[in-house]
């Protein structure tokens, strides 16, 4: 392997995951050269998703007290009883609800200080934030990436009484001014805290709009983070009554799934180029109440495009046959969640760091 030449080594280097990236570099000057250059962790990140290993954080108790928490991750593309694929992490802290996911990073919350951390579970960087007085109880949020400025974003809105957004740059280390969202409806969040799904640089949230006759109807609020623009995005789909639903990736499309009443798991895909009232259904799982415990939740997709869900408490993984639309596995994880479990994210190895600040 030493006398192959640095591209070929490169290229094998791309293909493997972080923890043989680690092991390699403790084993030879050379590998650790290679996996050390700047541009390895862009490189790495750009192969296709197929490669990524995707986990599920939570939280244990770590000690006898029961006062500290440890956060475990688990690979939900592994079996989910394969114990060899949940890693543990030293993260004794005060963030303990976890916001949202992007390319890697978590971010997490410290109600007591009102602070945001930015952090990645891979590399041990992180980055604190303070969350303005005016939206430290904002609604939503999410974390995003804006390729077009290489920069991380953190937004945050808030819908009662005054409808407005903020965002925050990474790489200017700073917020923006606070932007009004003129509506005449009141929104209001179907989930309060939960993240929103990013697809092609524009949010989505799934908000429930009520008019001055107190109508209720659940759309999609959709904001554009390159023009700061939003607007209300309404679904045409050929199911008249929507009641348990959640906006979830697929791949990388947007996903509108719902459960009917526990009884049925219904997805349909938004429809690239055809506009975002474009939906497609794609798949329907009936739900075996007696193999339920709990409370039932849509949480990501597998690389092979199974559906994994969350059920809580007690904690629990189960995947679900997108072709055979069954129960295949589930994994009681003895673990819990600080904050809303429908909210809880997903994250993705990565070795890549965030952007210098310009104003640090």
């Amino acid at each position: 392997m030493e006398n192959l030449p640095n591209e070929l080594r490169t290229e094998i280097l791309l293909r493997l995951s972080i923890k043989s990236l680690a092991y390699l570099k403790c084993m030879s000057k050379s590998w650790r050269s290679l996996i050390s250059d700047p541009n390895f962790p862009k490189l790495h990140f750009q192969p296709s998703p197929q490669h990524y290993t995707f986990r599920f954080p939570y939280y244990v108790r770590s000690d006898r007290d029961h006062t500290h928490l440890q956060m475990r991750a688990i690979d939900f593309n592994a079996s989910p009883r394969d114990d060899s694929a949940a890693i543990s992490f030293d993260f004794h802290s005060d963030y303990k609800f976890m916001l949202a996911s992007c390319r890697g990073f978590l971010l997490l919350l410290n109600k007591k200080r009102d602070q945001l951390l930015v952090w990645n579970p891979s590399t041990g960087e992180r980055k604190q934030i303070v969350v303005p007085k005016t939206h430290i109880d904002s609604e939503l949020h999410d974390f995003c990436y804006d390729e077009s400025t290489d920069d991380y974003l953190i937004v945050v809105v808030k819908l009662y009484l005054h409808q407005a957004f903020r965002i925050f740059s990474i790489g200017n280390n700073s917020w923006n001014k606070e932007v009004v969202i003129n509506y005449q409806e009141i929104m209001v969040p179907f989930y309060p805290g939960v993240s929103g799904s990013v697809v092609n640089g524009v949010i989505y949230w799934l908000v429930s709009f009520i008019d001055e006759e107190l109508h209720d109807e659940v759309n999609i609020l959709a904001l554009d983070i390159k023009t700061n623009q939003v607007r209300r995005v309404v679904p045409d789909i050929d199911d008249s009554l929507l009641t348990f639903c959640h906006l979830r990736l697929m791949g990388e499309s947007l996903a509108l799934i719902d459960l009917t009443y526990y009884d049925e798991i219904k997805i349909w895909v938004m429809e690239e180029g055809e506009g975002e009232s474009s939906w497609t259904k794609r798949m329907s799982i009936p739900i075996n109440q007696e193999a339920m415990t709990g409370c039932i939740s849509p949480l990501c997709f597998t690389k092979d495009g199974q559906l994994v869900t969350l059920h809580y408490p007690p904690l629990t993984l189960s995947r679900w046959s997108s072709e055979q639309g069954k129960l295949e596995e589930d994994r009681t994880c003895n673990g819990l969640l600080e904050r809303f479990y429908k909210a809880t994210p997903v994250y993705t190895e990565t070795l890549l760091s965030l952007p210098s600040t310009q104003n640090a």
